[in-house]
Formats: structure tokens, C-alpha cells, sequence
């Protein structure tokens, strides 16, 4: 309830690099369902990106998972969320900035990407990325 009131009131507002947005929207337009993994809960999930700085994108997204599917550093989780959105594991992609998820991702069976940003160190076992919009999906 308190985060609630805190993005209502602005005070809260969740700023998203600049290539997140035309990125998401781009995906979407090319029809690539998207979803969110985070060990914040679903709620707390929906909050964040319905009040970003810019502006509502939780659209954007089909599916939000949160731990209850299985901590994040664990293959099994992403078996799961595999089979909740009824996807064979090698049709999804997983992109992250923790080593760590994208290795049990990939033990999983998913494709990964390790989106380095400023103060991340690039990875040695899955392809980086800097930048959203070069990151190319095929559908």
C-alpha cells in the first residue's frame, strides 16, 4: 500500500533507459509476447511499470512472474514459466543482467542475453548486449 501511494504521488517514478521502450514496443508490434521475472511480486511488478518516466507500459506485456514460480537462480523456475506460458524453453529468450539467472535460464533450455549497462560486467558464457534496440528477435 505504500508503494502504491508512492507512485501515485509521483514519488516514485521508475525511469527506463532510453531503448527500453522502442524496443518493448517494437517486439510487440512484431507480435513477440513478452513477460517479466522478477523477485519482486507480480504487484509490485505492475506498479513499477505502469508509472515509469515514461508512462504506463505494463500493455506491453502478457505475463508477470515473481518467485512464486521458484527463486531465480534455479532451472527448475524457468521450466516452470515455460510451461505456464506453453512455450517449449528453446522459443524463449531471457534477457537479464544477472549472470547468475541467465545461467539457471539456460540449464532451463531458454536462449539468453546479458544486457550490460553502466557498472555491469559483461559476460563470458552468453551473448552481450548494451543497447535494446540491437538486439535483433526473430519470431
Amino acid at each position: 500500500m505504500i508503494w502504491e501511494d508512492g507512485y501515485r504521488q509521483r514519488a516514485f517514478v521508475p525511469e527506463l533507459y532510453g531503448d527500453v521502450l522502442p524496443a518493448l514496443t517494437q517486439w510487440r508490434v512484431r507480435g513477440i509476447r513478452l513477460g517479466i521475472y522478477s523477485s519482486g511480486s507480480e504487484q509490485a511488478q505492475q506498479l513499477l511499470f505502469a508509472h515509469t518516466n515514461v508512462g504506463d507500459v505494463t500493455s506491453l506485456f502478457e505475463h508477470f512472474f515473481d518467485t512464486s514460480v521458484g527463486e531465480n537462480k534455479i532451472a527448475s523456475s524457468y521450466s516452470t514459466i515455460s510451461e505456464q506460458i506453453g512455450l517449449p524453453p528453446y522459443h524463449i529468450l531471457f534477457l537479464s543482467d544477472m549472470e547468475g539467472e541467465l545461467d539457471a535460464a539456460a540449464s532451463a533450455g531458454f536462449m539468453t542475453a546479458h544486457i550490460v549497462r553502466p557498472g555491469t560486467d559483461a559476460s563470458t558464457r552468453h551473448p552481450t548486449h548494451t543497447d535494446l534496440t540491437h538486439l535483433l528477435i526473430e519470431r
